[in-house]
């Protein structure tokens, strides 16, 4: 039970790094001298795609390869990688640091959801991914919360990267001297050296099945990108609301995006009266609501009380958490033990190359139109994208019945 426990702590422990800049994002312009406009892409956008971009090449690469590090290895990179940043005084040390980081995580996502498939005792369930997903959403909130404080505190924005590099010091320390850690599975290993991606994908119903809950997750990532890390410069703008109360908005709307993940993982557990076309129509209602939830949330900001604002945001999390967890879902409970290292690193690739992309194309819309609100609004529009997969998965399990 430890174990498994320690396991699943290494999710939030990689999520630190994915959300640390957003509130920092002004405070690194300045002194890599950004000014204006410049700062959102230099900063905004491309310091999260060169996150995201190596995240995902790692992550592909992991997919059709017999290669597996260590992760023991990858946690002493990151932690090395974080103190780089810290001590360095370059935007290009800036800039490698996020690139090691990357690509930490691209091979360590998809071997923690493989592990915790061989450690999970119930084959059926798929409450281990709505584990992982909560730890996730708290290891974002965890690092962007770290920077609030800083900030607040007036110490040097590099600080937040020095206490998440101890961090993963911390964690390797623990895990090499009193040898709790679950390292990546013997037995997988071998039976790695015969199964990747191509494998996997023999069956031609097999792959349209699983490509079609995939395909959504690059356009689907995109909103979230952009969310995420431009909300915070966007209220800091404002000048209405301080660092606390921006902190404790995004912390409703992660309270809330834990609520609806379990939701989500109880309706997706009753197979028995909940069949997978109903799982499907949920999904598709869901991203609907998001679109007019987060279109209509950028556009309160400023006009309601901060107390009505702070349940918006508590509902929105409900609702944008829905179709991740439930795809994830599908996705884990379609593929055994020893798929799930390709499909969740196929799915790791997609989703990074969505959220590297959502700041970039985030900062593209304000340098164009020079305008939070309209580019917050365009960039929910590729969720629509996303339903067509889901809608053609549908037709096809019409199709059988």
């Amino acid at each position: 039970m430890f174990q498994k426990l320690f396991l699943l702590f290494q999710f939030f422990l990689f999520s630190l790094n994915l959300n640390m800049i957003s509130p920092l994002m002004n405070e690194i312009s300045k002194d890599y001298e950004f000014f204006d406009l410049n700062s959102f892409f230099y900063i905004g956008g491309l310091s999260y795609l060169l996150v995201y971009i190596p995240m995902a090449i790692t992550s592909i690469l992991f997919a059709f390869s017999k290669f597996t590090p260590s992760l023991h290895l990858l946690i002493g990179l990151t932690s090395i990688s974080n103190f780089t940043v810290f001590f360095g005084d370059s935007i290009w040390i800036f800039y490698l640091g996020h690139i090691t980081i990357g690509s930490c995580i691209g091979f360590a996502i998809p071997i923690l959801y493989q592990t915790a498939k061989q450690v999970d005792t119930n084959s059926k369930s798929i409450f281990v991914v709505i584990y992982a997903n909560i730890l996730i959403g708290v290891g974002l909130l965890f690092g962007q919360n770290v920077s609030a404080v800083v900030l607040d505190l007036k110490f040097h924005w590099s600080f937040p990267f020095l206490i998440t590099g101890l961090f993963f010091l911390i964690n390797l320390m623990i895990s090499n001297f009193s040898k709790i850690f679950v390292s990546y599975p013997q037995e997988l290993k071998s039976l790695s050296q015969n199964l990747n991606l191509f494998h996997l994908f023999k069956s031609k119903e097999r792959f349209k099945k699983s490509f079609l809950l995939l395909s959504q997750y690059l356009p689907g990532s995109i909103p979230w990108g952009a969310l995420t890390v431009f909300i915070y410069p966007y209220m800091q703008e404002l000048k209405i609301y301080s660092n606390v109360q921006i902190t404790i908005l995004i912390l409703f709307l992660s309270l809330g995006m834990i609520l609806g993940s379990i939701l989500a993982g109880v309706i997706k557990n009753k197979d028995s009266f909940k069949p997978e076309i109903f799982i499907l129509w949920t999904i598709v209602f869901t991203f609907c609501l998001s679109i007019l939830l987060v279109s209509g949330f950028v556009f309160l900001i400023g006009k309601l009380d901060f107390i009505y604002l702070l349940i918006t945001s508590f509902a929105m999390g409900i609702v944008l958490s829905f179709p991740g967890t439930m795809i994830k879902g599908l996705l884990y409970l379609d593929h055994n033990q020893e798929e799930i290292k390709s499909i969740f690193a196929l799915e790791n690739f997609l989703e990074s190359l969505g959220k590297g992309l959502g700041p970039f194309v985030m900062s593209l819309l304000l340098i164009s139109i020079d305008s939070y609100q309209i580019a917050f609004v365009f960039s929910t529009l590729f969720w629509i994208i996303c339903i067509v997969p889901i809608l053609i998965r549908m037709r096809m399990i019409k199709r059988l019945e």
